[in-house]
Order: C-alpha cells, then structure tokens, then sequence
C-alpha cells in the first residue's frame, strides 16, 4: 500500500470518528433535561480522580471579550515557556475548537480519546442515578478528561453563561479570577440589570484569590468590589486610563497602543481588544512565569479567529452578538471607515436584542447596502423578522437570503472597493468561514 492510500484511509477514519462524536453531540439536548447542581458536577469531578485539583487555573467571566482575553493569556503563558489549555465557546465550525492546547486544537485521537471518556463516566454515573449531562456540562467534562491526557501546567477556563451558577465554577482553588467587560445579554437568565448580571459574573471570585476585573462601569464596579470584599480577595481595576488605542495600520493589520504606559502593537483594528490585552497583560503581571517583555511581545502575536478577524481583503468578521459587542463594533468599523461604502451581512440568535443591535449598525454609518440570513439551526431569528427589521432600520437596499453560502456571495457582490463586515452571531461567523474555507481553500 502507498503512503497515499494509507493518508487517505487514516482521513477516513478521522471523518467517520468525527461524525459519530458529532452525532452523539448533537443528540444530548433530546435526552438532558436539566442543568446540573455543583455538587452533581463534584460528584462526576470526584469520579474522573478530580483532575481540576491537578492543573493551575485561570477563571474568566464576563459578557464580551472573554474568548479574546483567554487567547492573549495562553499565547503569553506559551511564551514563558508554559504550556496552556483553554476552553473557548461556542466553536465556529467544528466542536473540536473547544478543546485548545497552547492555542491549536487537539488532534482527532486525543478528541477521540477524552470523548469516550465522558461517555463511558456518563454511563456508569447514570447507573448510580444521576442525570445525563448537558451539553455544555458534557464538554466541560472532556476538557477536565484533557487535563488529565495532556497534563497542562495550566487551564485557562472560560465560564459559558454567567458564572455563579455555572458548571465551570465547581472550580475551588483558581490562581486568579478574570472579569471582562459586563453588558446587557443573557438577561432570561442572569437577570435584567447590569447589577444582577454583575453579580452572577462574580460568582467565580473565590476567597483569598486576586481578582482583575474591567472598571468600565461605576455600578459594575460596585458590585464585584463588594463580592471580592466579602471573600477578601485582592481586587485590581482595570480602566481606561490604563490603556490607550492609537492608529490602525492597515497593512500590517495591527493598532499601536499602549498598556500601562507601555508601548505595545495590538493585532485587530478595534479598540476592545486594546482593554482585553491591557486585562490580560495585567493578569500576566500576577503570574511570576510572566515578563513584561514576554507579555507585550507574545499580545502582538496573539490569533482568535471571528473577532474583528480580515478573511478577505476589506471583509471582516465580528462574533457581535449582543449591545455591547455591537457597540464595541461600531467603534471599530470608525477607525476603518474612512469614507468608503460599508456592506453589512447580518443575522442574530432570536433571544437576543437584534431590534437594537440593527438599529445602532444601520443608523451610524451611512451604509451602501445590508443582508440579512437566517443561519442554521432552530435558534436563528426567522428571515420574516430579520426583514421587517432591517426594512425599519436601514436606509439602503436590504437583501435577504436563505442561506449563509447566498449571503455571503450577496454581500460580496455588494461591497466592491469598500468594506463588508458580518456580525450578530458566532454561529453566523462560523458558517461563513466554513464558506470561506470551502471556496477559497479546498
């Protein structure tokens, strides 16, 4: 047998083990039917040989930018030699994006590998009369089974919802606790003031553990000052005057910032993550593994696909999904703007404020054009309502698609020498890089 019908069955077989995990994926929502209490998800811990206990963590929570900080931390942990697992969501095209080592998932035996894991610690579990976990719960599980394979120095660990209550923060002893920026989302869930939402978010600060937390807002700042106060904790605010945005260079893709008075090149054109960095890098200073000159240099290095990511020349794609991150956008599409045509492809999850998110990208900028599509799954808004939206909002010509792949063609057929920026979903992001990936690089 030649070594290409040897590469082309082991591809095979990755494809055919990927659908069957997939497949049972996709399946959990039809058989879970609640979300777990901390101690149900102590007892599956207790089962795996508590491998949380085994790994130095990082807990970070927030509303937006908490993907972004995570990718800045374990680029400057890799940096200090270090090596860093983290638990990012959602993924944009395939689950196995969850699962990252030093920044670049896990191959397909290692997947493999701490998936049948959880499956078999789930049948036995039930056994004993516990519940089949969530879908979220299930994955947190693979990444605990990950630690235990891949023996990381540490586990950068991204909270899902809120913070509180979630599975995530069976997590006792963290070395340090992260708040990102705090805004409007989730509200069914975590409440309808940023108050309420602050203190689900600061659920995660553990006693005695430093806290870095956004000082963006006075009344969130309130509420985990008096959180980190009652658990002792070392509390450090970051503010505005501890960073500062400077000019886009669009060639080379970077903004010229700094952070704490140091010089520092930032490698996405909106002023977010120049705040996420300066979280990240203050974080690092907490860490006797990290050097101010480590941090600084490994942020310019950093990657994390669909936020303000350029996939084509003037195309950008921004995981925007709810006012605050649409604001944040907004601010970014002013440091590119300059004047020319912007083309907007949107479409939103239906529980999220999509009537204020439209309105604040359609009426800032004068916009050429706007698409609007419905993503797949049962969660999209419905075309029906992303038309009357858009046909309330947008002065321009709104076109509607049927599907990610017409969109995205209509979009580009819209933008011609000005910008295109896609926004309002993750999901959204990740069927048009799965687009983009099919097109322009099978």
């Amino acid at each position: 047998m030649n070594h290409k019908s040897e590469e082309s069955i082991q591809e095979s077989m990755q494809k055919s083990a990927k659908a069957s995990i997939e497949a049972y994926l996709d399946k959990i929502p039809s058989y879970a039917k609640k979300k777990a209490e901390l101690s149900e998800v102590r007892a599956f811990l207790a089962e795996m040989g508590n491998p949380q206990e085994q790994v130095k963590i990082i807990h970070v929570a927030g509303t937006n930018g908490k993907g972004s900080v995570c990718a800045y931390l374990v680029q400057i942990l890799k940096e200090s030699r270090q090596t860093a697992a983290s638990f990012p969501s959602p993924h944009l095209v395939e689950t196995r994006e969850r699962f990252l080592l030093n920044g670049v998932m896990i191959d397909h035996a290692l997947y493999k590998a701490c998936f049948e894991e959880v499956k078999k610690l789930c049948e036995k579990m039930i056994k004993k009369g516990y519940s089949h976990p969530m879908y979220f719960e299930f994955l947190f599980y693979m990444q605990m089974a990950l630690v235990k394979y891949a023996h990381p120095d540490w586990l950068v660990l991204e909270t899902g919802m809120g913070g509180r209550r979630d599975v995530t923060n069976v997590v006792e002893h963290p070395v340090l606790t992260i708040l990102t920026s705090i805004s409007m989302d989730h509200m069914q869930y975590l409440g309808n003031t940023l108050e309420e939402i602050a203190w689900e978010k600061a659920g995660i600060i553990k006693a005695g553990v430093p806290v870095i937390f956004s000082e963006e807002n006075v009344a969130v700042a309130d509420v985990i000052r008096r959180e980190a106060e009652q658990k002792h904790s070392p509390c450090i605010a970051v503010s505005g005057r501890d960073w500062e945005a400077g000019p886009f260079d669009l060639e080379r893709g970077e903004t010229r910032a700094k952070l704490f008075g140091k010089e520092c090149m930032v490698p996405f054109a909106a002023d977010y993550q120049v705040e996420n960095a300066a979280l990240a890098f203050r974080a690092a200073m907490e860490l006797p593994e990290c050097t101010e000159e480590t941090a600084l240099l490994a942020i310019s290095h950093t990657k994390w696909p669909g936020r303000m990511e350029q996939v084509l020349p003037g195309v950008y794609l921004d995981g925007a999904h709810n006012e605050g991150g649409i604001h944040a956008l907004t601010s970014a599409i002013r440091k590119l703007y300059h004047k020319r045509d912007i083309t907007i492809l949107f479409s939103a999850a239906k529980d999220k404020a999509h009537d204020k998110m439209l309105r604040e990208l359609c009426q800032t900028f004068p916009i050429k054009a706007v698409v609007g599509v419905s993503y797949s799954g049962d969660r999209s808004m419905p075309i029906e309502e992303i038309k009357r939206e858009l046909e309330s909002y947008a002065d321009c010509p709104v076109f509607l698609c049927h599907t990610v792949q017409e969109a995205f063609e209509t979009a580009l057929s819209q933008k011609g020498d000005g910008l295109l920026f896609a926004a309002g979903s993750l999901y959204l992001i990740g069927e048009i890089k799965d687009v983009i990936r099919r097109q322009y690089h099978d």
